[in-house]
């Protein structure tokens, strides 16, 4: 009996991310945008123009006036984020149960540990830390930068375009974490093994992860991947020192998921195929034929060239065509 491969990420984990961007940077994006045009206006009252030089005099004051205004932006909704982020936990360890045994459903029972409930306050702690910090970065650029020319209120305003981008990216990452740290939480306490499941439009990092198993209790390897550099060696993510990867994400904007793995599922037949797979065999086999196509997410087309050829040379159980197509790309130096 076949079925449909597990896909990455899960409509409900997508809503409540959307939900924490609104509820905790939506009111931080207004405050910035406020700042940029106040610290605009400024620079126009005082030049007479964005295409005018700022007198020598006048400098000092909007200094001090652009960083009174930079001052008063606040992150403030962090008690909005640390619930919607808390959701996610409750929903990694919902998803573990539907989707697992009854020791999986006997262990998402439990009541959230302690030291998550602690990991989480650490995460949302340490997000507004990088946003408080790039504020404060941006709020001393005035007297830093000494403006003489609206080029340089332009890097004042790009530093605060980076607080925000910083805060929605960072809040992404909390709910994908979160949830998928419940999800092994849960896994785990039911002695289950989950396997990586890449995002549809996953990069060549994640790819090499799609089908990964890791037994209970046991994190994922730090050292997969597809990418090759321009000397043909591979090139993992570099990892804070210390780190332990327990599972998605393995980077900032990504939204693989876990399942748990139970091993014994028969996966999609293809027609040159004539027996069926396991989740995680079909996990992979999928992720190479990305691959192979050149369809991963956001990696350039050299990248993609020379993780094709990187694969090829390496073996794939792939059809022939599918690997005489990615000769061609290869040769051609780009897939499209």
């Amino acid at each position: 009996m076949t079925q449909p491969l597990p896909t990455a990420p899960r409509p409900a984990v997508l809503d409540l991310e959307l939900q924490a961007v609104q509820a905790a940077v939506g009111g931080l994006r207004r405050q910035l945008q406020r700042a940029t045009q106040q610290i605009l206006a400024l620079y126009v009252s005082l030049a007479g123009g964005l295409d005018q030089e700022l007198p020598g005099h006048l400098r000092r004051a909007f200094a001090d006036a652009a960083a009174q205004i930079i001052a008063a932006v606040a992150f403030t909704n962090r008690a909005a984020l640390q619930a919607l982020v808390r959701q996610a936990l409750t929903l990694g360890a919902q998803d573990a149960a539907y989707t697992g045994t009854a020791a999986a459903a006997a262990a998402a029972a439990q009541p959230v540990r302690p030291e998550l409930e602690d990991w989480v306050q650490t995460l949302i702690g340490t997000l507004a830390e990088r946003v408080f910090a790039t504020i404060a970065s941006a709020q001393a650029l005035p007297h830093i930068l000494r403006p003489g020319d609206s080029k340089t209120v332009m890097v004042i305003i790009g530093k605060l375009n980076e607080a925000g981008s910083i805060a929605e990216r960072d809040t992404r990452w909390a709910v994908n974490a979160a949830y998928n740290q419940s999800f092994r939480d849960r896994a785990n306490a039911a002695s289950l093994p989950v396997v990586w499941v890449a995002e549809f439009d996953a990069c060549l990092h994640c790819l090499a992860y799609s089908g990964e198993v890791a037994q209970p209790g046991y994190p994922f390897p730090l050292d997969l991947t597809f990418y090759r550099g321009p000397d043909g060696e591979a090139k993992p993510l570099k990892h804070p020192p210390g780190r332990v990867l327990w599972g998605p994400p393995l980077h900032p904007n990504c939204r693989c998921g876990l399942e748990l793995y139970l091993g014994s599922e028969g996966y999609p037949v293809m027609p040159w195929e004539s027996e069926e797979f396991t989740v995680a065999q079909a996990l992979k086999r999928e992720a190479e034929r990305t691959v192979l196509r050149g369809e991963a997410g956001v990696d350039s087309q050299p990248a993609l060239v020379r993780a094709a050829s990187a694969l090829l040379s390496r073996g794939t159980a792939l059809p022939i065509t599918h690997q005489r197509r990615a000769r061609r790309a290869i040769k051609a130096g780009r897939f499209r």
